[in-house]
């Protein structure tokens, strides 16, 4: 039978743990927030300005993986994600779910989301300001970015799965 000191001793150590361990992770929060949002800047051309107010779709896209990077990398709650962003909650909930589940079917999604898992901006993404650049100087024919990067990672064998 344990003693009323050992338990009070144990529930405080068991307290004493807690409040550091939140305190690593109020720690890791702020050390990712940046992160995640520089790394999903650089990948998608995309200020955070312009993921928090914009319906266009690549704008859409930056804002989900900003999401899942956020969920996946931080302790953050679903509320305080959500006002990094400006969105509710349940947004944070679908967007996490999106970028899950695209990952599965489509590679340019699923690259996006193996270079937030890994921390990384590949080389591929680094053309998105060149090609962005070539289809505004080119406006006698419409090119989306997106589209012509899905097309050279479906055709190029650099994300093979192995």
């Amino acid at each position: 039978m344990i003693s009323f000191e050992e338990r009070v001793r144990i529930d405080s150590e068991k307290l004493f743990h807690k409040k550091k361990r939140d305190s690593e992770d109020l720690f890791n929060n702020k050390r990712y927030v940046p992160l995640c949002v520089s790394l999903v800047s650089k990948l998608m051309g995309v200020s955070l300005s312009e993921m928090k107010s914009s319906r266009v779709r690549d704008k859409t896209l930056a804002r989900h993986l900003l999401h899942y990077a956020l969920r996946s990398k931080t302790t953050l709650t679903l509320e305080d994600i959500g006002k990094i962003t400006n969105k509710d909650h349940s947004t944070v909930i679908h967007s996490v779910r999106y970028i899950k589940d695209a990952s599965e079917n489509d590679i340019y999604i699923s690259s996006l989301k193996d270079c937030i898992d890994n921390e990384k901006v590949d080389d591929i993404f680094k053309a998105r300001y060149a090609f962005t650049k070539a289809s505004i100087v080119n406006k006698s024919v419409p090119v989306r970015v997106e589209e012509i990067l899905r097309i050279v990672l479906k055709n190029v064998d650099l994300w093979a799965k192995k």
